[in-house]
């Protein structure tokens, strides 16, 4: 079996929630997500079900894959084996048993059993939805990046530079779970905090740069000694070239250390050009060098400096051998500056933030910039016991005679590194006594509301609407403003680069050999297409059926002539419709160069990698990890006479372990070889002619990739729908889904199906749902447990 990898999500969480299946369409259960109030009756309704269909593989003794539906001493035991009912539940619901050849569950039975498992195992209750936990959660890299520039407009640096990459859970960098604090972490938030505002308010200059320069690299005519120093043993000079960039002051500072003989200490001489002199009495043993300091003039240009040992001492007949030869060892040379630069004057951002001051004392002027700036910054009006604490750091600064702007800047910059502005979350301060769903506060919900379009804080705008007490009546009219708005790029950048793994485009790495067009314009061409499709769809409110199959793409010349379609010139990407033979070869996601080259080999297409990405990312079905000790496909299909791929993954799924997920995989991976592994339309693999035909199960055979998408359209839409639900929901939520939340994503489902699939319906159904808009109380448990 080939080498795959599910990306972040755990293929079988993702399945408890009932997402799409393969076998067959979705049957929607009348009643949305429970068929009634009243829970089937196990030993009437239930356990002959089970009898009929199950127990010849999973009761009466059997046991296929380790599990048995009959092995509970009584019904409590059977109830609390969540996590065994969870798996039957995904089975069922996706279509995956009974398997393939044995008689299918009639759709009224299938019903029972889901019903049961639902209201009996999962307790769940239409009457008592369950928000699920609240989920603390520290900000990504991108979004204190977004952070920082709504704060402060744009840097000349990324923020976010120094910053670890963030890990991600089931697929997303967002997840509270995977986002954690080290102490190392907090020092970079300082130190990125710190750079952030020496740019942004100049008050100090800014820190002279430090070039190092290391004895064994840069110095000329020195003796090395063992240890990797420079070192001198006897009269003699070494020299080194200051690359100075600029006219001014600069400070030159030495590591030095001497081997102690006779009288006096090693003597170092200093000579910069013809003029600057100095000596230095080198004192510290070579065990522990020390550095020496001066300040000089410099003009701009390669300046030599000139280091000499002056008193060589050597006494053979010294009664302590240690003392009888004097040498000079230099470590290293810094050149610091240059220093005493003006600070330059002060940006927009300084302006703005000091002129919310106003009138009065400089200590009242400090007090409201310190609540302005707090507000914005920990997204919500601060209480006065939070700017009193930021105020003493205010007055202690003051205490050591700092000026006014600095201290201020100092207690800006302890609201930086707080966890009030690092980390996120509902509920902190909640009153114990909670009961039921508890609603967001509405500040609480415009950030949530920000971070799923943005990716960052609510502007003033939304924060204003939320602390009047207006964004629940109107949060229909701030969410399409919030799309409008040139932030919600975000979306596009950070959840369909994940969902669809663009991402990872920068980490491909096509055979140059193989594949001669790859080069970087062509990777950014290919991720640009996709990004603007899904830009598209949601700033436009198209249907979500158009990432499926449809009638235009974007491109610029460069992933046109990739394409074959002419009339595209420049580098600006625009829309195109697709019309002939190119509607043919084009259109939708699974026809993109971006997914076809993310999922292929180096040197080849790999079927089983794009079978897999569809039905993990567009179907929400993926197949479990391969079983251990399953041979490779080379070497499993070596009985193969016809040496094409199509032949060698037929034998493969010869293999009793193999067969049941290739034959889901496989014919979607085999529609699209006509794409080689770089995503460009071909005829023929080789010498032998592409055959892309196949059979979907459940659903109908195909002749193409057309045919396949086409098959996708019309069968399974609600598959689809469910998977985008669902990955859109966990990313908005920050948080894996679970079983409590099925209600909710049943009924995101059906409000997208019922607007034919509008993008923004997708958006309204996911903020108006329970999850987003409420939570559980803090310090309990949902249905059935934690």
């Amino acid at each position: 079996m080939e080498d795959r990898e599910i990306k972040g999500r755990h293929w079988f969480a993702v399945g408890v929630i009932g997402l799409a299946f393969l076998a067959g369409a979705l049957t929607r259960r009348p009643g949305g997500a429970f068929l009634s109030e009243v829970p089937p009756d196990f030993g009437r309704e239930i356990e002959p079900v089970l009898e009929s269909h199950c127990y010849d593989c999973h009761g009466d003794g059997a046991s296929k894959g380790d599990l048995a539906l009959d092995q509970f001493a009584g019904p409590a035991e059977r109830l609390q084996a969540r996590a065994l009912w969870e798996g039957v539940h995904h089975n069922i619901e996706a279509g995956l048993m009974p398997p393939p050849g044995d008689p299918p569950l009639p759709e009224a039975a299938k019903t029972r059993l889901l019903a049961w498992i639902e209201r009996e195992v999962f307790r769940l209750d239409p009457r008592k939805p369950d928000p699920g936990k609240v989920v603390i959660r520290r900000l990504n890299r991108q979004e204190y990046r977004n952070s920082i520039t709504e704060l402060f407009g744009e840097v000349s640096f990324d923020p976010a530079a120094n910053l670890p990459p963030d890990d991600t859970g089931y697929g997303f960098d967002n997840v509270g779970a995977v986002l954690s604090m080290s102490p190392e972490l907090l020092e970079k938030y300082v130190l990125a905090a710190d750079r952030i505002l020496s740019e942004v308010f100049r008050i100090r200059p800014p820190a002279p740069e430090v070039l190092g320069f290391e004895a064994e690299e840069h110095f000329r005519g020195v003796q090395h000694a063992s240890h990797g120093t420079g070192s001198l043993a006897r009269t003699g000079t070494v020299g080194l070239k200051l690359p100075v960039k600029r006219d001014g002051e600069y400070r030159i500072r030495i590591l030095a250390a001497q081997d102690q003989a006779g009288d006096e200490p090693a003597k170092l001489g200093i000579k910069i050009g013809d003029s600057t002199r100095h000596t230095f009495a080198i004192e510290a043993e070579s065990s522990r060098p020390r550095m020496v300091e001066f300040p000089v003039g410099l003009r701009r240009g390669e300046q030599w400096l000139e280091m000499a040992f002056l008193n060589d001492h050597y006494d053979p007949n010294y009664p302590d051998p240690r003392r009888r030869d004097r040498n000079l060892h230099i470590h290293r040379v810094d050149l610091v500056g240059p220093v005493a630069v003006a600070p330059p004057p002060p940006g927009p951002a300084h302006e703005a933030i000091f002129s919310t001051g106003g009138a009065g004392s400089e200590r009242q002027r400090a007090e409201r910039i310190l609540a302005a700036f707090g507000r914005r910054a920990w997204r919500r009006t601060l209480t006065a016991a939070e700017v009193a604490r930021l105020m003493g750091i205010y007055e202690m600064a003051r205490g050591r005679q700092e000026g006014f702007e600095v201290a201020v800047v100092l207690a800006i910059e302890a609201a930086l590194v707080s966890p009030k502005f690092l980390f996120r979350g509902e509920g902190m301060d909640a009153e114990p006594g909670e009961s039921g769903v508890v609603a967001l506060g509405e500040v609480e919900l415009a950030a949530r509301l920000s971070f799923f379009l943005w990716s960052g804080p609510p502007d003033d705008h939304l924060l204003r609407v939320a602390e009047e007490g207006r964004l629940r009546a109107q949060w229909r009219t701030e969410v399409i403003r919030m799309l409008e708005d040139r932030r919600a790029r975000a979306l596009t950048e950070n959840f369909a680069g994940q969902w669809l793994q663009l991402r990872n485009l920068d980490l491909v790495a096509p055979d140059r050999k193989t594949f001669p067009a790859w080069n970087d314009r062509l990777r950014a061409a290919m991720r640009s297409e996709t990004e603007e499709l899904f830009q598209s769809v949601f700033a436009g409110n198209r249907s979500v059926f158009e990432f499926l199959d449809g009638g235009f793409t974007f491109l610029n010349e460069t992933l046109a002539l990739h394409y074959g379609i002419d009339g595209v010139k420049g580098d600006a990407f625009r829309r195109v419709a697709l019309q002939g033979e190119a509607r043919r070869q084009r259109g939708g996601l699974l026809t993109h160069a971006s997914i076809l080259t993310l999922t292929s080999h180096p040197t080849r297409t790999s079927p089983v990698n794009r079978g897999n990405w569809v039905l993990e990312n567009i179907l929400g079905t993926p197949p479990p990890p391969p079983p251990p000790n399953v041979p490779l496909l080379e070497a499993s299909a070596r009985k193969a006479v016809n040496g094409t791929l199509r032949a060698r993954l037929e034998a493969h799924r010869d293999l009793p372990a193999c067969a049941n997920c290739h034959a889901r995989m496989d014919p979607i991976g085999l529609a699209m070889e006509n794409y080689d592994g770089i995503g460009a339309w071909r005829e023929t693999d080789g010498a032998v002619r592409i055959d892309p035909s196949g059979q979907l199960a459940g659903s109908g055979r195909f002749e193409n990739m057309e045919g396949l998408r086409r098959l996708l359209l019309e069968s399974h839409q609600d598959a689809f729908v469910k998977s985008l639900s669902s990955s859109l929901l966990s990313y908005a939520l920050g948080r894996g889904l679970e079983y409590f939340d099925k209600p909710a994503l049943t009924g995101i489902q059906e409000r997208v199906n019922r607007s034919g699939g509008r993008a923004h319906e997708l958006i309204f159904a996911i903020v108006d749902s329970i999850p987003f808009q409420s939570r559980r109380p803090v310090g309990t448990r949902g249905a059935g447990g934690p």
